[in-house]
């Protein structure tokens, strides 16, 4: 399985270095996206950032697990609603439960 850490607005993925630290600590292995380098070159849109996203998460053959922190947490939350069987766990942190209409 895919553990998958997603960072929120206002970070970026080396908000997750201490986290990772620990858990390669634990033997546990971690990808963690840039969700700014997915809206690189596009419209800045939750719709396309989603996309971005789905698209990112469909490339890995096994279950995933995801952790999504604010924003990466609703893109967590979409994602499983979407795609059920692809979704081993999900862990939210400070996620609210749509996404503010004055971030995008």
């Amino acid at each position: 399985m895919k553990n998958i850490l997603v960072h929120g607005l206002g970070q970026n993925e080396t908000s997750w270095n201490k986290v990772e630290e620990e858990l390669k600590s634990n033997s546990i292995k971690v990808e963690i996206p840039s969700l700014y380098s997915m809206l690189k070159d596009v419209t800045s849109d939750y719709a396309t950032l989603y996309e971005k996203f789905s698209n990112y998460c469909n490339n890995f053959d096994e279950k995933l697990n995801l952790c999504g922190l604010s924003l990466g947490g609703i893109l967590a939350i979409d994602y499983v609603k979407e795609h059920p069987d692809k979704v081993n766990s999900l862990i939210l942190i400070g996620t609210p439960y749509k996404v503010p209409k004055f971030l995008f």
